[in-house]
């Protein structure tokens, strides 16, 4: 690890101007003609699928960051009925000479089970790119920098666990895909626990222990977190989306949103920004 952050913060990271967020369309592929011709980090937000690198197939869901690199093969789908919401940024490495690095010591594959921080940088990322600003090329390379390195840390501690932590930790995983699949419903903390064949009370100090929040507190979050993606994203009612993230309520779904995120769900709609469109395979050769 302090390997690796000695080397990255000799690098120069240029932004490759191809990068966003987008909700894949139902029949998306993503199938590049030729190899990557640069870095990429590519995100998962929300959604099921799997991608195939150099033959190696990944399942991917919410929290599954892939680094590709220059030379990699790559194929991905997902399942139209869980369509993929993904943050994508490319962007090369190069030394102060000029000359094109290839890392290869980076990690493929990381699974963070609280994946906040990362979309909170590479959200702050996209509007670098978007934006012409002081300083921007050198704002991007800093955080970029300090992102790469957060990933390959939480990379190597995953590594490093012992086999029962990695046990608890999958539970934790499994249940947290539980709750999005079933977020509509009544959930309950006695209802997960009986879902994974454990107490609710030592269910949720795992979730203490592995993300910082009970697992009631967790529950809440997710649904939340789904509700912007549609006050954002699509013309549904506010009724329809309380409903559908599991509040029959809508003013105890409108107090609790603002008690999370300090605005109404009217005016988080009103400022929200659509995502764009995900490139499709002619897009990205």
């Amino acid at each position: 690890m302090d390997e690796f952050a000695r080397r990255i913060v000799d690098y120069q990271l240029r932004n490759g101007h191809d990068c966003g967020k987008a909700i894949c369309e139902p029949e998306w592929i993503w199938q590049p003609r030729t190899p990557m011709k640069d870095y990429d980090i590519w995100y998962v937000m929300n959604g099921h699928g799997d991608i195939q690198v150099n033959g190696v197939l990944y399942a991917v869901s919410k929290g599954i960051c892939m680094l590709l690199q220059p030379g990699d093969i790559v194929e991905a789908r997902h399942d139209p009925e869980d369509r993929l919401t993904v943050i994508y940024l490319h962007y090369t490495m190069v030394l102060p000479e000029g000359q094109l690095v290839l890392e290869k010591r980076m990690p493929r594959y990381v699974r963070l089970e609280d994946p906040q921080w990362l979309e909170h940088y590479l959200q702050r990322l996209l509007e670098v790119d978007k934006w012409v600003t002081r300083w921007k090329e050198e704002e991007f390379d800093l955080l970029l920098k300090l992102t790469l390195i957060r990933l390959v840390r939480e990379a190597e501690q995953q590594e490093q666990e012992p086999s029962v932590s990695r046990m608890n930790r999958q539970r934790i995983q499994q249940a947290s895909d539980y709750i999005r699949q079933h977020m509509r419903e009544k959930l309950t903390p006695k209802q997960i626990g009986d879902a994974f064949d454990c107490s609710p009370r030592y269910l949720s100090r795992q979730f203490k222990q592995f993300l910082g929040i009970s697992l009631k507190e967790y529950i809440t979050r997710v649904r939340m977190e789904r509700a912007t993606v549609l006050l954002a994203e699509t013309s549904m009612t506010i009724t329809q989306i309380a409903e559908a993230v599991g509040y029959s309520e809508l003013f105890y779904f409108s107090k609790l949103f603002k008690h999370v995120y300090g605005v109404s769900p009217q005016y988080y709609r009103f400022k929200g920004v659509l995502s764009e469109k995900h490139p499709g395979p002619a897009d990205r050769s």
